[in-house]
């Protein structure tokens, strides 16, 4: 799942890093067996969102994170790697 994960996470960061405006970030939610990500300008949602895996509820979110401007792939791949994912 986490090479997966970490693919599909990796279009949407070379999108965000595409983006002129500064205040961009890539938000994601990690549930017990999922992850949800979209990207963020500006506080305006995007269409660029995605989910992977089982989400439920917000009770099974069991971390997030927030990917700034200027992510690399090396970076993507250290944070997903800590990650509790199956």
């Amino acid at each position: 799942m986490k090479k997966e994960i970490i693919k599909r996470l990796w279009v949407l960061i070379k999108e965000l890093n595409s983006k002129d405006r500064k205040k961009c970030c890539l938000e994601v939610k990690i549930y017990k067996k999922g992850i949800t990500g979209l990207i963020n300008c500006d506080n305006e949602i995007n269409n660029s969102y995605f989910s992977i895996g089982e989400l439920g509820s917000e009770k099974n979110i069991i971390g997030n994170a927030i990917f700034k401007q200027g992510t690399s792939k090396a970076d993507l791949i250290s944070i997903v790697s800590n990650w509790d994912l199956p």
